[in-house]
Parts: structure tokens; sequence; C-alpha cells
């Protein structure tokens, strides 16, 4: 039975590898055979790797493994040889540019989550968004009043903020999967975007005025919604557009504008 088993769990394995390595190899032909990532963080003296790079793997060396923060994953292809996949990194101990590893099966699962950094950090930075959002709404307080001296949440909404922040991750990923299907409903991807649009737009424009939102309306008519007044309106609209735009070209999707 147990033999059994090894053999089905390594013939998954060398499926799911397979799998992945042509997902990566797929993802780094449609960028032009590099992916790089530049961390907003890397002057940063106070900020360690794992804060300013997503993904540190194991990587093989010429003489050793070196824990590395990957920047560049990159193809490379030579005559009579399959293509291969190589990535460049600061090796943690050192914090010094390293160049050239070549990448194994086992750690394919790394560099499919640097590849899909970019995509996990913006649906989460909206998803924290939103999460706020629901905060202001709820206790009728500026966003700032939620955060701590050290700019986190602060304990006593700490745990609900985190069970939001996980309900909107969920949402914008479906709506991510949605967006990038060519058969489905755009009418409806549009609609659930809208919605989050707005709330967005809702939660930058308290930020600018730093002012509830009951302070910004003129009336609240049964289901009208609410009537801005005239220059909140046109600041709200402005920042609805920039964040419309935000939000069509994260998704890869141009969106149905009425």
């Amino acid at each position: 039975m147990q033999f059994k088993q090894y053999k089905e769990l390594t013939e998954r394995e060398g499926q799911l590898q397979g799998d992945m390595k042509n997902f990566i190899l797929s993802a780094l032909r449609a960028n032009g055979g590099r992916i790089t990532y530049i961390s907003p963080n890397a002057d940063d003296d106070e900020t360690g790797l794992d804060d300013k790079y997503p993904v540190i793997s194991a990587l093989y060396g010429k003489h050793g493994t070196y824990n590395v923060a990957i920047t560049d994953v990159y193809l490379q292809e030579q005559e009579h040889c399959p293509v291969q996949v190589y990535a460049d990194g600061i090796e943690q101990e050192s914090e010094i540019k390293q160049e050239g590893f070549l990448i194994y099966p086992e750690q394919f699962s790394d560099i499919i989550h640097f590849i899909t950094a970019p995509i996990r950090e913006g649906i989460h930075s909206y998803a924290e968004r939103l999460a706020l959002k629901d905060l202001v709404d709820k206790y009728n307080k500026l966003p700032q009043d939620f955060y701590s001296r050290n700019g986190g949440i602060k304990h006593e909404y700490h745990s609900e903020n985190r069970e939001n922040i996980q309900k909107y991750t969920k949402e914008l990923e479906d709506i991510y999967i949605q967006c990038s299907e060519p058969e489905q409903d755009k009418n409806g991807i549009n609609s659930d975007l809208m919605a989050i649009i707005s709330d967005l737009a809702d939660l930058a424009l308290i930020e600018q005025n730093q002012l509830p939102m009951s302070e910004m309306i003129e009336d609240e008519g049964e289901g009208n919604g609410v009537r801005f007044t005239e220059k909140t309106q046109d600041e709200f609209n402005g920042l609805y557009d920039e964040i419309e735009g935000q939000i069509w070209e994260f998704m890869g999707f141009e969106g149905i504008i009425s």
C-alpha cells in the first residue's frame, strides 16, 4: 500500500511540476522573457529583505545553497538545449546582488509566487481599503481614527478588519479570475466593479476632506442613495474616474462604460 501511494504521489508531483514549468514559461514569454520586481522600499535601511521583496527562495549556487530575495526571473535559450529558467536576486546574509541561479523543479512554486506577486499585492491593497471603508461606515469615524501610533489597525478593530480583508480578498480574486476568462458575462463583472469603485471613491473623498460622509451630503432620499453637495459631487466624480481607470488597468478589463 505504501509503495503504491509513493508511486501515485511521485507521478502527481511530476505532472504538477510540468504544469508549473509551462505556466512559468508562458508568463515569461508573454513579458519578453523577463519579469523584474522593483521594490518600493529598496533603499529603506530599516526594512528587512523579507518586507522589501515578495519571495525569498533557497537557490543553488556554485558554492552552495543561498537564501535569495528574488528580483528577476528570465529565460535563457541555447542552441540544441531546452530553454531554462534563471533568477537573479539579493543574497540574504550578505545583501549583495547575485545573478544566474538556475531554477530547478523544487523551486517552481517560489517562482510562481514571484510572478504573481503584483496581482496578489494589488488585490490585498484594494481589500484593505474596502475593509477600512466598512469600519468607517459602521462606526462613523474618520479613517485615521482606526490606526494606532505604529500604523497598524487598533486592537479593538483588528479581528473585524482581518475578517473583512479576507472577505474582500476572496471577492476580488474571483472578479480577477472572471476578467481573465473571455466567455464570462462582462456586464455582471462591470456591475460588481462599479460598486467597488464607488466604495473606494467614497473612502478617498472622506480622506481628502477629512469629514465624515454625513457632512458632505445634502440629503439621503429613499431609493436614490446619497445626494452630494455640488462641490463634493465634482470631487467624487474626479476620484471615481481616477480609481475606475486604475481598477480597469489592474484587472486587465476595459469594462463597459455607458
